[in-house]
């Protein structure tokens, strides 16, 4: 078994060709569908961003496939995550499927436990988040929301009652 670091000079420079043209593909793609594109604000976001760094990474390295299947895959990607996000906004039914809705996990500085089961969550998970977001004190916050896109909200108290809408889960009423 011969072991091979390098690879022969043809090869490399394939690659380094094939990185070039994907990455100009991959920017020009992007800018043309759109910032949308590149957020990353709920799970099917996730899953073609993940996706699209496997298929371009798979393209740069793999020479023995045509450079243009992985330009149809990146493509196909972007596409269905340009349609999806634009159904989303379209369509409040697109959105049910498509979208996990937001879910307060504290008010008024109580932890809602069976919101953080439902979201298997650990109440230390949620003080972290908490902390991150530059608070240490349960009793000075009016809510921590779980997000569609995973990140914690966190909205401090304050002396006048905001009006805050977590869509299917508490509904709009004033904290």
């Amino acid at each position: 078994m011969e072991l091979e670091i390098f690879g022969d000079g043809e090869e490399l420079l394939e690659v380094a060709v094939r990185a070039i043209i994907m990455y100009i593909f991959a920017v020009t793609l992007l800018r043309m569908f759109g910032k949308r594109t590149t957020m990353t604000t709920a799970g099917f976001d996730l899953i073609v961003t993940v996706a699209l760094g496997s298929v371009l990474a798979s393209t740069i390295v793999s020479t023995s496939r045509p450079i243009v299947h992985g330009m149809l895959g990146i493509l196909a990607l972007v596409a269905m995550q340009w349609l999806v996000s634009m159904g989303v906004s379209r369509s409040t039914t697109v959105e049910r499927v498509a979208v996990s809705p937001a879910r307060m996990l504290l008010r008024d500085g109580q932890i809602l436990r069976s919101n953080l089961l439902d979201e298997r969550l650990s109440v230390e998970q949620l003080e972290q988040s908490i902390r991150q977001s530059g608070n240490g004190d349960r009793d000075d916050l009016r809510a921590a929301i779980l997000e569609s896109n995973g990140n914690v909200s966190v909205i401090q108290k304050t002396e006048e009652p905001q009006e805050l809408v977590v869509k299917k889960e508490i509904g709009s009423r004033a904290l």
